[in-house]
């Protein structure tokens, strides 16, 4: 692939500027009352089965106890009355292992299928896939695996649903191997894979920095006459930016027909592991134009990608720029700047910025202070620098070898060996052991 032009509007010595309208964010409804909304479920639970929520009030005073499954014995006394009516309506029970798989309560869902096979209640497709979701909800692939092959010995024929919650279980539990391998086998098994089954493996893959991997499965659903959605482009897109491959992360975005915050909040990423600052910035103007409100996490991810190459200029103009966008700055988007202007030897905006950040409310970390030391260690700055440390322990936040190697740094660059040396000797009284850094900024 051949390298990218950054846009011309982001060449050197033009100055970064965005114009934003002030977006309409739709946030859910407000002032609904907990207990109406735990009134009206008991009310539906008792309706019985013209309820989706078909539990009768024995298992919802089980429900209410929390994620600790009635034993079998104890589900066989509670569901007596509800296991005549599954025999003649095989739905009510799927109804009620849906709500279970909803409620992420596997355990519970696992000894109703269990508590059905014991009182010879037929178990069918759907009871299996709804155990489970459940477990693969609770991300825990063992246990889905095993209700898989337990429909095998049930003579229940697993079907594409139940080999896609497969995969998605084996997604969380970063089994990306796994993943492929039952990919791989649904069509021996007669199971088309569909886009859900192709979009989890490539996220799988993602999530474990194999992009190849994510790009060749992206090919291999093409290739199957399958289309290709936002959820899809977006874990490729995921995928190349874990792995710093920005090239393939824009050359996605741009079959995008309508991306979404999330789509550009993947490629920005992936341009912030390349260094690629121009490009950040770019797709930022591009998210203006074509009214996709940013979100906090693409707009840190800007950030960093100023302060990997410096730019510490452009840096704190989208720190200035968040409020107008109705973006709070966070820990994060703070220590980005502050972490540029160290970089650039600009420790007066640095410290500006750790006092802006204190106005803000939010709380400063060990990275912010240490950011900070690290900007007046290259002017040799040393008295702020111990200020600095200072203010650290009164806020608790405790100075890391970073920390002390900044102000030795310090220090030493201002030529007042003796006080690098002492915090040199508080290092180890203070549960911070030295560093091959520490000895060397002493010597």
């Amino acid at each position: 692939m051949q390298a990218r032009e950054a846009p011309d509007s982001f060449h050197a010595g033009r100055q970064f500027s965005v114009c934003w309208s002030r977006p309409v964010r739709r946030g859910c409804s407000e002032g609904r009352d907990a207990s109406k909304i735990s009134s009206r479920r008991r009310s539906c639970s008792a309706r019985g089965p013209q309820c989706s929520d078909r539990v009768s009030s024995e298992l919802a005073s089980w429900l209410a106890v929390g994620p600790t499954p009635a034993t079998v014995a104890e589900l066989q006394e509670v569901l007596a009355p509800e296991l005549s009516k599954w025999r003649s309506n095989a739905k009510l029970a799927t109804a009620l292992l849906g709500v279970l798989a909803k409620r992420r309560l596997p355990d519970l869902a696992k000894n109703v299928l269990t508590c059905m096979h014991e009182e010879r209640v037929e178990a069918n497709i759907f009871h299996f896939n709804s155990v489970l979701s459940a477990y693969e909800k609770a991300r825990r692939w063992q246990d889905a695996l095993h209700i898989l092959s337990d429909m095998w010995g049930s003579r229940v024929m697993p079907d594409g649903v139940s080999y896609n919650a497969a995969i998605s279980a084996c997604e969380k539990g970063g089994e990306w191997r796994l993943a492929l391998s039952f990919l791989g086998k649904m069509p021996e098994l007669r199971c088309t894979p569909n886009e859900i089954s192709y979009g989890t493996a490539i996220a799988a893959c993602g999530k474990s920095g194999h992009w190849q991997l994510a790009f060749s499965l992206l090919r291999a659903l093409r290739t199957s006459g399958l289309a290709t959605n936002e959820v899809i482009c977006n874990a490729a897109i995921s995928a190349c930016g874990k792995a710093g491959q920005w090239e393939h992360a824009l050359s996605l975005l741009g079959t995008m027909k309508l991306p979404s915050e999330v789509s550009y909040s993947a490629a920005i990423s992936a341009c912030e592991k390349g260094a690629q600052w121009q490009w950040s910035l770019g797709l930022l103007v591009q998210m203006s134009k074509t009214r996709v409100c940013p979100d906090l996490i693409c707009w840190n991810a800007a950030i960093s990608a100023c302060e990997k190459c410096c730019e510490w200029q452009r840096a704190l103009i989208l720190v200035r720029e968040m409020p107008v966008i109705a973006l709070l700055a966070d820990q994060f988007s703070f220590n980005a700047a502050i972490g540029a202007c160290s970089r650039s030897g600009q420790w007066q905006v640095a410290l500006a910025l750790l006092h802006e950040m204190v106005e803000a409310r939010v709380l400063p970390d060990t990275i912010s202070y240490s950011s900070a030391i690290s900007g007046c260690a290259t002017d040799g700055e040393w008295q702020l620098a111990l200020l600095l440390v200072s203010a650290m322990r009164g806020r608790s936040a405790a100075p890391n070898a970073i920390s002390w190697n900044a102000a030795i740094s310090a220090c030493a660059n201002g030529h007042h060996w003796r006080r690098a040396v002492s915090l040199l000797r508080q290092m180890p009284k203070l549960m911070c052991a030295p560093d091959a850094i520490s000895w060397w900024r002493c010597n």
